[in-house]
């Protein structure tokens, strides 16, 4: 899991070749004014999803293993948690079709703003949620190849 604020994301395009994609996005567009769902970059192999709700105080630690999951908040600020996966125990089976797990474990809890990204890879479980709040977040898909 990697955690840092956005201006330094270029330090990382190196860890995955369609990182750069998600830099020049990001770059080019204005989250804040893209529309809910997904926005196709380049096809299943990397796509961005936005979503506007309400944080809830229950959720599950999820995992994934065909996507790295770049995530940013783009307006309000979110709880999020994240526990390694080796520290986590199976409390559904993987889901091919929606590349999701639910898993049972502690995670740590941090607070991310718009100032923010995250990366998690697939052995990065990781949780939102906290009091109820408005947010509207930026979540791309980046296909592990």
């Amino acid at each position: 899991m990697i955690i840092d604020k956005i201006e330094n994301f270029g330090a990382y395009l190196g860890l995955h070749k369609n990182f750069i994609r998600v830099f020049d996005f990001l770059k080019s567009s204005d989250l804040s004014k893209l529309a809910c769902g997904r926005h196709t970059i380049d096809g299943d192999n990397l796509f961005v999803n936005i979503d506007a709700y309400t944080t809830q105080s229950v959720q599950k630690l999820e995992a994934h293993r065909r996507y790295i999951d770049v995530q940013m908040v783009i307006q309000g600020a979110e709880k999020m948690g994240y526990a390694h996966i080796g520290y986590t125990k199976s409390k559904s089976t993987y889901d091919e079709a929606k590349d999701i797990v639910f898993l049972d474990g502690n995670a740590d809890i941090f607070t991310v703003d718009a100032s923010l990204f995250l990366i998690f890879y697939p052995q990065d479980a990781h949780i939102v949620g906290d009091h109820p709040q408005q947010v509207k977040k930026a979540v791309f898909k980046v296909k592990m190849i």
